[in-house]
């Protein structure tokens, strides 16, 4: 994919203390990178295609200074080592328990680092893979933050059951995720929202709520439904 194309598929998102952009790949889950504009630093998440992320870092002007591994999929993980030899001293941070690639930040739940100002939480959330880590970043000024979720949380869905239990998953999702201000923005692995309410549909014809969710992702397929979905508690 040439950088013409990679700058294309990019998507803005932001708030008043932080740039996100995200890039859609058909096949291939989605690529982050979270910027401090004041600071001119940015972290990558799950940047398994190594050359791309540096190219737009780069093209944004900032400075790499830490890897975001969700969890230790390959598809995930992949570009961790090329990151740490084309970027002296950055930071890859990843689950404790999930064995991640060049891992120099080996995370619990509830560690708090900084990327420049904005503040970061690690969250386990065992299910998909046994260490999987959520990150909920944020700002002291501003309630609504945000969460890079992984295979563990997609829009209107979850991620397979490979490595825990399902009592595991159950409390990742409610307990874990679910107790996160309900302003969070949530940024997910894959764009899977069309083909997860189809299959949510037919489990549940009578639902007209999922019906009317189904049409709206149906309506994005162009843009992405990333950056629409928030926690929700009932």
């Amino acid at each position: 994919m040439s950088c013409a194309v990679w700058q294309a598929a990019f998507v803005v998102l932001a708030s008043p203390w932080y740039r996100c952009r995200a890039c859609f790949r058909r096949a291939t889950p989605v690529r982050y990178l979270l910027i401090d504009d004041a600071k001119k630093v940015a972290a990558c998440v799950d940047p398994a295609e190594a050359h791309l992320v540096l190219a737009k870092a780069k093209e944004e002007g900032v400075q790499l200074v830490a890897v975001l591994t969700t969890h230790h999929h390959y598809d995930h993980a992949g570009g961790n080592e090329e990151m740490t030899k084309q970027v002296p001293g950055i930071r890859v941070y990843g689950g404790r328990l999930d064995n991640v690639a060049a891992c120099t930040d080996p995370l619990e739940h509830s560690d708090k680092f900084n990327i420049g100002s904005i503040e970061v939480c690690a969250l386990h959330t065992p299910g998909h893979t046994r260490g999987s880590i959520c990150y909920h970043c944020y700002d002291a000024t501003d309630n609504q933050g945000l969460v890079f979720t992984g295979d563990t949380l997609f829009v209107a869905g979850c991620g397979r059951m490979f490595e825990s239990t399902p009592e595991d998953f159950h409390n990742s999702l409610v307990n874990v995720l679910g107790a996160l201000p309900p302003e969070t923005q949530v940024y997910v692995g894959h764009e899977y929202t069309v083909k997860n309410l189809q299959f949510a549909v037919a489990v549940d014809a009578a639902n007209k709520d999922l019906e009317q969710m189904l049409g709206w992702a149906q309506e994005q397929k162009a843009h992405t439904a990333v950056s629409g979905e928030r926690v929700r508690r009932k």
